[in-house]
Formats: C-alpha cells, sequence, structure tokens
C-alpha cells in the first residue's frame, strides 16, 4: 500500500513539474497524456515553453493526434518576427510525406516570405487509410531569438486536419501552442588591464573593426543585395557568406544575415 501511494505520489509530482515548465523533463511526457476525443485532431508544439537569450536558436516540434484516421494536414502558424526569426523547416521522417506548402525546392526564398509576414505554411498530406494515433510528427522548426520579450506561437484559423472523406476534424480550441520569453543575455566583463601606475608600459592597439556578419557584398550594408548574392552561393563553400564559417553558405548564415538587415 505503501509503495502504491508512493508511485501516485511521484507520478504527480512529475506532472506538476511538467507543468511548471521544468527543462529536464520532455513535455511530451505531459503532452503524450492528452488524448483527443472522438472523431477529433489535436496540433500541438514541442516544447510548450522556452526562456531564450537573444541569439539563441530552438527547435520547435509541430504534431498531431488523432482518434480517427486523417490524410492530410494544413497548419497555419501566427508568429512575431520582431521575436523570433524562421530559419529552418525540416520534414524527415514525417509522418505526412507529401508536401504541397512550403516548396522544399526553393525554401530559404519561402522563409524570407514567413518572416515578412509573420505566417508559417505548413500542408501535407499522406495516403489512404491515413494516420491515426498520438504524437505523429508533421514537421521541425527553427527558430532564432532576435528580440526581447515574451511571445509565442499560434495558429491560424485557417488550419484543418482533413480525413479522407476531406471532413475536418480539427479542434483548434483544445490544440496546444508554445510561448517564449527572450531576454538580452549578460555581456562579458571587460578584464582590467594588467599592471599600472608608471608609465613604462604599452597599450595595445584598438582592433580594426569587423566587417558587418551578413554584408556579403561588404558594402557596409545589408540588404536585398546580399540575399541574392547568398542565395547564388547557397550549398557553397564562399567565405563572403559564410557568416558562421561552417564551409558553407545555408540557413544558419540566412539566419544571420536577417538578424543584422539594414
Amino acid at each position: 500500500m505503501k509503495l502504491a501511494l508512493l508511485a501516485a505520489a511521484i507520478f504527480f509530482l512529475g506532472m506538476f513539474v511538467v507543468l511548471l515548465g521544468g527543462q529536464d523533463f520532455p513535455s511530451r511526457v505531459f503532452l503524450s497524456q492528452v488524448v483527443p476525443g472522438p472523431n477529433e485532431s489535436v496540433f500541438f508544439l514541442e516544447p510548450q515553453n522556452s526562456a531564450l537569450n537573444v541569439s539563441d536558436i530552438v527547435f520547435v516540434q509541430l504534431k498531431v493526434s488523432t482518434s480517427e484516421a486523417i490524410t492530410s494536414t494544413k497548419a497555419y502558424l501566427d508568429f512575431d518576427s520582431t521575436k523570433l526569426s524562421l530559419v529552418d523547416i525540416e520534414n524527415t521522417n514525417s509522418d505526412f510525406g507529401t508536401w504541397w506548402e512550403p516548396n522544399f525546392g526553393q525554401l530559404a526564398a519561402e522563409i524570407l516570405d514567413m518572416n515578412a509576414n509573420g505566417k508559417i505554411r505548413l500542408q501535407a498530406s499522406t495516403p489512404f487509410p491515413g494516420f491515426n494515433g498520438n504524437n505523429g510528427f508533421i514537421a521541425k522548426l527553427a527558430f532564432q531569438a532576435i528580440g526581447e520579450g515574451t511571445t509565442s506561437i499560434t495558429y491560424d484559423p485557417a488550419s484543418l486536419a482533413l480525413k479522407p472523406d476531406d471532413s475536418n476534424i480539427l479542434n483548434l480550441s483544445n490544440s496546444t501552442a508554445t510561448s517564449f520569453t527572450i531576454v538580452l543575455s549578460s555581456p562579458t566583463p571587460t578584464p582590467t588591464p594588467a599592471g599600472g601606475g608608471g608609465g613604462g608600459g604599452t597599450t595595445d592597439p584598438t582592433p580594426a573593426p569587423s566587417s558587418i556578419s551578413g554584408d556579403c557584398n561588404n558594402d557596409g550594408t545589408v540588404n536585398i543585395f546580399d540575399f541574392s548574392i547568398l542565395l547564388s552561393n547557397w550549398g557553397k563553400p564562399n567565405p563572403s557568406c559564410d557568416f558562421n564559417n561552417d564551409g558553407k553558405a545555408d540557413i544558419f548564415d540566412f539566419s544571420i544575415l536577417l538578424s543584422n538587415w539594414s
């Protein structure tokens, strides 16, 4: 009897910690307990909430749980592009293998448009008989925190989850959004120069300012011309557009370019 009571206490304590947003517990521990009602689908985002520093990258997974088989999902997500910048969308291992939005062949351009409008458009399908169950993976989104404050990623009313007969069973009111609190990281203290007093020492010269990160053509501004150069060198080892020095111009360099847009 005591063991049973102890086990129950540990379970409810764990659930309480997750509800408070404890970062050491995967959010799916809680979310997997949420079962959709009869003839219903719900979307959810993991993690449910996070604390970030400006410039941090966070990965958000969009998932679906459904009590009836669905063959198509349409998830339109709204976000504040002054606080979050979308940097990547990944659909590897998605339970919905045919994609209508975005066009992954032109992903960089589509991400630029999504950031301009603060709306992410995800639309995918899977063949009959469809997906049925909990924790169905749709896509993974990478965001960079770019502005201070509290912000959320929410669902647009145009979102859908369609059964094979094209009837929509998505319950948006029960679908779970996600939120972030973004702060500036504390600056690193400037070390005090060693020595002092007499004046026999030498002063280190002030280092020359580095070029603006995101400025592909080194003209002192980050604008559409730099974006065009980045696109034309996508995936190539181009030092002028490889701002994080990882050997190629890619989505992470695109994120840096956006965060320094003139």
